[in-house]
């Protein structure tokens, strides 16, 4: 009977936290949807002006990671994420931009963890950058105002890891919240950089990013555990 307890739990579980810890290189592009609020204090001749904005925004962007296993279970990683937000193409859009950039460091939990497949949760915390350039009229002259935004946030996600046979290439999908926080920080009108001292204007967006791509592993030590 123990012979038995033995060759049903115990060897395969043995067997099952022997598979080798990887190295991963991730790369992939993701939409996103956000709710967002921007909050304005602004002084002017001594008087101070608030007023506050909500929105919506979609944005497109492209995503670099990587990921050491410390152990099958646990992989701590990098991560990079360059985009932009998606202007309603029922507007006219001439003369304005932006980009975003996003760096920071993710810790990830494998609920299941086969040698060909798993599925993970994810927590990630990031620091920002975000510009935007609109048009402005004074009169008849057009001129144009970029905004820059400085910040932080963090990812909550789950995700699966689908590898080709027993290739070192895989497939992967993530969905999830991202969250950001935005200060800005330099205001420029035509190249000319604004006073902010009396200003303080901050930026929420807050959402839910859909992602996919492409994985390549590289074996490392065969664990332990």
């Amino acid at each position: 009977m123990r012979l038995l307890i033995v060759v049903l739990f115990v060897i395969p579980g043995t067997l099952f936290s022997q598979r080798n810890k990887e190295f991963q290189i991730r790369f992939g592009g993701g939409l996103g949807g956000y709710a967002t609020l921007s909050d304005y204090v602004l002084k002017f001749d001594n008087v101070e002006y608030n007023f506050r904005d909500t929105s919506g925004a979609a944005t497109q962007q492209m995503h670099l990671g990587l990921r050491y296993e410390l152990h099958h279970r646990l992989a701590l990683g990098l991560d990079y994420r360059r985009g932009r937000y998606i202007y309603d193409p029922e507007e006219d859009n001439t003369g304005k931009d932006n980009t975003f950039g996003m760096f920071g460091l993710s810790a990830e939990l494998n609920m299941v963890s086969r040698p060909q497949f798993r599925w993970n949760v994810s927590l990630g915390y990031h620091i920002s950058r975000l510009t935007i350039t609109e048009p402005l009229f004074e009169g008849v002259q057009e001129y144009s105002g970029t905004t820059n935004w400085a910040g932080g946030g963090m990812t909550l996600q789950t995700g699966i890891i689908a590898y080709i046979a027993k290739s070192p290439f895989g497939i992967t999908f993530d969905i999830g919240y991202d969250g950001n926080a935005f200060q800005l920080f330099k205001y420029t009108i035509a190249g000319d950089e604004q006073d902010l001292s009396d200003w303080d204007v901050s930026l929420q967006a807050n959402g839910v990013m859909v992602q996919t791509g492409l994985i390549c592993r590289l074996n490392t030590a065969r664990s332990k555990q």
